[in-house]
């Protein structure tokens, strides 16, 4: 039962197949619910020394707040840290998701602290007989 009460999970990133942890829950559950309904009783009890309407108010707020926080929290999680690689704008907007990889990588290329780490396995672009011919014919203008 270990993994059943840890918040996060161990995955691998999709483009550079590094290991590396996320936040499992993407939205509040009712456990983290209950909570907020416990904690604006309480606070109502001391603020208004008694059950009251803007208790619900309160418990309102609770709620918001803390699907905003999980939200936020499995958000942050999601892009790699070691390619910048980003699922869910990549789901999204695939041109802007493979800019923010280059620009992570050539940070990552001048950073003297990337050489003591781990190396990337960034995928390998297959270089087709089309593209052979094709970078042939117009030599000239490539060196």
């Amino acid at each position: 039962m270990k993994n059943f009460f840890s918040s996060r999970v161990q995955v691998l990133c999709a483009f550079c197949r590094s290991s590396r942890r996320i936040h499992r829950k993407r939205h509040i559950g009712s456990v983290d619910f209950a909570g907020a309904a416990l904690g604006a009783a309480a606070l109502t009890l001391v603020v208004f020394g008694g059950f009251d309407g803007r208790g619900l108010l309160i418990f309102g707020a609770f709620v918001v707040a803390a699907e905003v926080f999980v939200q936020l929290r499995w958000r942050v999680s999601l892009p790699c840290p070691h390619c910048g690689f980003d699922p869910v704008l990549y789901a999204r907007r695939p041109e802007e998701a493979a800019e923010r990889v280059k620009t992570r990588l050539a940070a990552r290329k001048n950073d003297p602290r990337a050489l003591l780490g781990r190396p990337l396995r960034l995928p390998l672009r297959r270089i087709t007989a089309e593209d052979r011919r094709r970078k042939g014919q117009h030599l000239s203008r490539e060196v």
